[in-house]
């Protein structure tokens, strides 16, 4: 009895066929493995790390301010199920700012995204230890490993003088030189708080002073010699460009970094 076949697969065209159709079907299962997440790394210390995204520049050291966005979730709790929803997200709003070994960080998440370039995704599971712990914190129950899937938006730019920056807007022209009047837009906070410190929008008024007064913080003064008319910049300046080692009071404490948003509006004639 001959096998009944069909019109496009007769037994004498199917030998020709079948390397195709082979290659078509290792195709599909390539596709189906680069869909597929790569495999987690775990540390020493107990943070699986699954790099999701390659980004491009220089890594991310202890000491780099940068900007990232993130989605945080309760992975599980003990040996019981976690939640599928993030708890926390700064999706829809401004990144994260952080500075990479400052101590408020969860010593996990510092791991997790320590060498990381801007651009690149990682997502990286928490265990309770390297979290908030046996005693948890907030809407995290004690016990709970976290889940954070997290992209590195930008890395600040140093400079040898201890400034670091990261460029918002580029402006145009040239930058000042010492004596030139300037006036200025600013708002100045502490990281490890978000403590505002001034804000010219808040009051209603910009700031006018020359270049190289020494009532100017040096490292608002230095920056603003690199900045062109218009250009608005983020600058993370340690305490010795700031308010010196010793603070400003109860207002910045000894050793506190300021970060300052600041538009350079225009060179001006006094």
């Amino acid at each position: 009895m001959q096998p009944k076949t069909s019109p496009c697969c007769a037994p004498s065209v199917l030998p020709t066929l079948l390397p195709t159709l082979l290659l078509v079907l290792a195709g599909a299962l390539t596709a189906g493995c680069e869909d597929a997440a790569p495999p987690a790394t775990t540390t020493q210390s107990g943070v699986a790390i699954t790099e999701l995204a390659t980004g491009h520049g220089e890594p991310l050291r202890d000491g780099d301010y940068a900007r990232l966005h993130y989605d945080a979730r309760i992975a599980r709790v003990g040996d019981g199920p976690g939640e599928a929803t993030p708890y926390d997200s700064t999706r829809g709003g401004e990144p994260l700012l952080l500075k990479l070994g400052a101590p408020h960080l969860l010593p996990g998440f510092a791991e997790g995204i320590r060498d990381m370039q801007p651009g690149g995704r990682r997502r990286l599971l928490l265990p309770p230890a390297l979290a908030h712990g046996a005693t948890g914190r907030g809407r995290v129950p004690g016990d709970a490993w976290l889940e954070y899937e997290v992209e590195l938006v930008a890395r600040f730019a140093r400079r040898d003088d201890g400034i670091q920056y990261l460029v918002l807007d580029e402006g145009v022209g040239e930058p000042p030189r010492a004596g030139q009047f300037v006036a200025i837009e600013q708002k100045s906070f502490l990281l490890e708080t978000g403590r505002l410190l001034s804000d010219t929008e808040q009051v209603g008024a910009t700031l006018a002073f020359a270049i190289g007064a020494p009532e100017v913080i040096p490292g608002l003064d230095r920056a603003l010699r690199s900045m062109r008319p218009k250009a608005r910049w983020l600058i993370a300046l340690p305490p010795e460009l700031a308010f010196g080692p010793l603070g400003v009071g109860t207002h910045v404490m000894p050793g506190q970094d300021v970060v300052m948003e600041v538009r350079l509006l225009r060179i001006q004639k006094r």
